[in-house]
Protein backbone atom coordinates (compact mmCIF):
# COMPACT_ATOMS: atom_id res chain seq x y z
CA UNK A 1 0.00 0.00 0.00
CA UNK A 2 2.58 2.27 0.83
CA UNK A 3 4.08 1.98 -2.30
CA UNK A 4 1.69 2.41 -4.13
CA UNK A 5 0.84 5.90 -2.48
CA UNK A 6 4.63 6.62 -2.92
CA UNK A 7 4.36 6.11 -6.59
CA UNK A 8 1.42 8.09 -7.14
CA UNK A 9 2.74 10.75 -5.20
CA UNK A 10 6.28 10.07 -7.53
CA UNK A 11 3.93 10.79 -10.72
CA UNK A 12 1.96 13.36 -9.54
CA UNK A 13 4.98 15.41 -8.73
CA UNK A 14 7.63 13.77 -10.85
CA UNK A 15 5.83 14.80 -14.13
CA UNK A 16 4.11 18.23 -12.87
CA UNK A 17 8.11 19.24 -11.81
CA UNK A 18 8.87 18.82 -15.91
CA UNK A 19 8.40 21.64 -18.04
CA UNK A 20 10.23 23.24 -20.65
CA UNK A 21 10.54 27.00 -22.51
CA UNK A 22 11.01 28.16 -25.69
CA UNK A 23 11.36 31.60 -25.77
CA UNK A 24 12.20 34.99 -27.33
CA UNK A 25 12.87 37.92 -25.50
CA UNK A 26 13.36 41.65 -27.74
CA UNK A 27 15.51 44.47 -26.76
CA UNK A 28 12.49 46.54 -25.23
CA UNK A 29 11.93 43.44 -22.33
CA UNK A 30 8.60 42.35 -24.19
CA UNK A 31 8.43 39.07 -25.79
CA UNK A 32 6.75 35.68 -26.13
CA UNK A 33 7.30 32.02 -24.89
CA UNK A 34 6.05 28.40 -25.66
CA UNK A 35 5.55 26.82 -21.98
CA UNK A 36 4.95 23.09 -22.30
CA UNK A 37 3.87 21.60 -18.90
CA UNK A 38 1.79 19.43 -16.79
CA UNK A 39 -1.39 21.17 -15.57
CA UNK A 40 -2.80 20.52 -12.12
CA UNK A 41 -5.40 17.64 -11.71
CA UNK A 42 -8.99 18.40 -12.52
CA UNK A 43 -8.03 21.82 -13.78
CA UNK A 44 -9.82 23.26 -16.74
CA UNK A 45 -8.06 25.26 -19.85
CA UNK A 46 -10.23 28.11 -18.63
CA UNK A 47 -8.62 27.97 -15.08
CA UNK A 48 -4.94 27.47 -16.49
CA UNK A 49 -5.54 30.78 -18.72
CA UNK A 50 -6.53 32.53 -15.92
CA UNK A 51 -3.38 31.47 -13.40
CA UNK A 52 -1.21 32.05 -16.87
CA UNK A 53 -2.63 35.60 -17.77
CA UNK A 54 -2.43 39.20 -15.41
CA UNK A 55 -1.83 42.79 -16.72
CA UNK A 56 2.00 42.13 -17.69
CA UNK A 57 1.29 38.33 -19.80
CA UNK A 58 -1.22 37.46 -22.27
CA UNK A 59 -2.37 33.94 -23.14
CA UNK A 60 -2.53 33.32 -26.55
CA UNK A 61 -3.50 29.79 -26.56
CA UNK A 62 -3.36 26.31 -24.34
CA UNK A 63 -4.36 23.25 -25.44
CA UNK A 64 -3.63 19.82 -24.11
CA UNK A 65 -0.90 17.25 -25.38
CA UNK A 66 -1.45 14.07 -23.58
CA UNK A 67 -2.40 13.26 -20.66
CA UNK A 68 -2.79 15.94 -18.17
CA UNK A 69 0.10 17.79 -20.35
CA UNK A 70 -0.49 21.17 -22.28
CA UNK A 71 1.03 23.88 -24.45
CA UNK A 72 0.79 27.71 -23.79
CA UNK A 73 1.76 29.92 -25.98
CA UNK A 74 2.20 33.38 -24.07
CA UNK A 75 3.51 37.00 -24.53
CA UNK A 76 4.37 39.52 -22.21
CA UNK A 77 5.04 42.76 -22.41
CA UNK A 78 7.72 43.26 -19.80
CA UNK A 79 9.65 39.91 -18.53
CA UNK A 80 10.77 41.62 -14.96
CA UNK A 81 6.29 41.35 -14.68
CA UNK A 82 5.92 37.64 -15.51
CA UNK A 83 5.73 37.31 -11.55
CA UNK A 84 2.31 39.20 -11.63
CA UNK A 85 0.75 35.96 -13.32
CA UNK A 86 -0.26 33.43 -10.47
CA UNK A 87 1.28 30.95 -11.87
CA UNK A 88 5.04 32.27 -12.43
CA UNK A 89 4.66 33.62 -8.81
CA UNK A 90 7.51 31.70 -7.94
CA UNK A 91 9.24 32.69 -11.26
CA UNK A 92 11.51 35.84 -10.50
CA UNK A 93 13.31 38.19 -13.07
CA UNK A 94 15.25 40.70 -13.26
CA UNK A 95 17.56 42.00 -16.06
CA UNK A 96 19.89 45.08 -16.94
CA UNK A 97 22.92 47.10 -19.04
CA UNK A 98 26.19 47.36 -18.33
CA UNK A 99 27.48 49.78 -21.47
CA UNK A 100 27.25 47.09 -24.39
CA UNK A 101 26.21 44.38 -22.52
CA UNK A 102 22.90 43.44 -21.15
CA UNK A 103 21.90 40.62 -18.38
CA UNK A 104 18.85 38.74 -17.50
CA UNK A 105 18.72 36.58 -14.61
CA UNK A 106 15.90 34.25 -13.68
CA UNK A 107 15.31 32.77 -10.58
CA UNK A 108 12.78 29.69 -10.64
CA UNK A 109 12.06 28.82 -6.61
CA UNK A 110 10.81 24.80 -6.38
CA UNK A 111 7.85 24.65 -5.35
CA UNK A 112 7.55 21.21 -3.22
CA UNK A 113 8.33 19.89 0.03
CA UNK A 114 10.87 17.83 0.86
CA UNK A 115 8.84 14.60 0.93
CA UNK A 116 7.97 15.59 -2.82
CA UNK A 117 10.73 15.92 -3.60
CA UNK A 118 12.77 13.03 -2.62
CA UNK A 119 9.88 11.34 -4.06
CA UNK A 120 10.94 13.53 -7.47
CA UNK A 121 15.00 12.57 -6.75
CA UNK A 122 13.81 8.80 -6.77
CA UNK A 123 12.22 9.07 -9.95
CA UNK A 124 15.23 10.91 -11.93
CA UNK A 125 17.33 8.47 -10.24
CA UNK A 126 15.56 5.19 -11.42
CA UNK A 127 14.43 6.99 -14.82
CA UNK A 128 17.67 8.77 -15.74
CA UNK A 129 16.43 8.99 -18.83
CA UNK A 130 13.31 11.66 -18.04
CA UNK A 131 14.68 15.00 -18.24
CA UNK A 132 14.10 17.40 -16.19
CA UNK A 133 13.12 21.36 -16.69
CA UNK A 134 14.73 23.05 -20.16
CA UNK A 135 15.03 26.98 -21.11
CA UNK A 136 15.51 28.33 -24.40
CA UNK A 137 15.94 31.75 -25.06
CA UNK A 138 16.30 33.91 -28.25
CA UNK A 139 17.89 37.17 -27.31
CA UNK A 140 18.63 40.21 -29.10
CA UNK A 141 22.23 39.96 -29.29
CA UNK A 142 24.41 37.25 -29.33
CA UNK A 143 25.11 35.62 -25.94
CA UNK A 144 28.61 36.41 -24.56
CA UNK A 145 28.11 33.90 -21.38
CA UNK A 146 25.32 31.97 -19.80
CA UNK A 147 25.74 29.77 -16.64
CA UNK A 148 24.63 26.12 -15.58
CA UNK A 149 27.19 25.24 -19.04
CA UNK A 150 24.33 26.43 -21.19
CA UNK A 151 24.70 25.57 -24.30
CA UNK A 152 24.71 28.66 -26.79
CA UNK A 153 24.46 29.15 -30.42
CA UNK A 154 24.59 32.88 -31.20
CA UNK A 155 21.62 34.92 -29.91
CA UNK A 156 19.93 31.90 -28.46
CA UNK A 157 20.54 29.98 -25.12
CA UNK A 158 19.62 26.01 -24.00
CA UNK A 159 19.87 25.15 -20.17
CA UNK A 160 18.83 21.74 -19.55
CA UNK A 161 19.12 20.71 -15.67
CA UNK A 162 19.02 17.29 -14.86
CA UNK A 163 15.60 16.23 -12.68
CA UNK A 164 17.80 14.95 -9.46
CA UNK A 165 19.42 18.32 -9.69
CA UNK A 166 15.66 20.16 -10.17
CA UNK A 167 14.27 17.91 -7.32
CA UNK A 168 17.34 18.99 -4.67
CA UNK A 169 17.85 22.78 -5.55
CA UNK A 170 15.74 25.03 -3.38
CA UNK A 171 15.77 27.29 -6.60
CA UNK A 172 17.58 27.27 -10.06
CA UNK A 173 19.43 30.59 -11.32
CA UNK A 174 19.68 30.91 -14.86
CA UNK A 175 21.91 33.96 -15.84
CA UNK A 176 23.05 35.09 -19.40
CA UNK A 177 25.30 37.87 -20.67
CA UNK A 178 24.48 39.25 -24.10
CA UNK A 179 26.01 42.12 -26.34
CA UNK A 180 23.31 45.30 -26.34
CA UNK A 181 21.37 45.72 -29.87
CA UNK A 182 21.82 48.53 -31.93
CA UNK A 183 19.57 51.27 -31.17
Amino acid sequence: MRRTALLVVLLGVGLAGCFSVDGTLQSDGSGRFRLTYFIRRHATFADETRRLTSDHVKVESVRGIGNLQAIAEIRFDDVTELASAEAFRNVDVTRGRDGGVEWLRLVVRNPYDASQREALAKGGREKPEVEGPRVTLALPGPVLEANRDAQVDGTQVTWRVPLVDYAQADQLEFTVRYASPMR
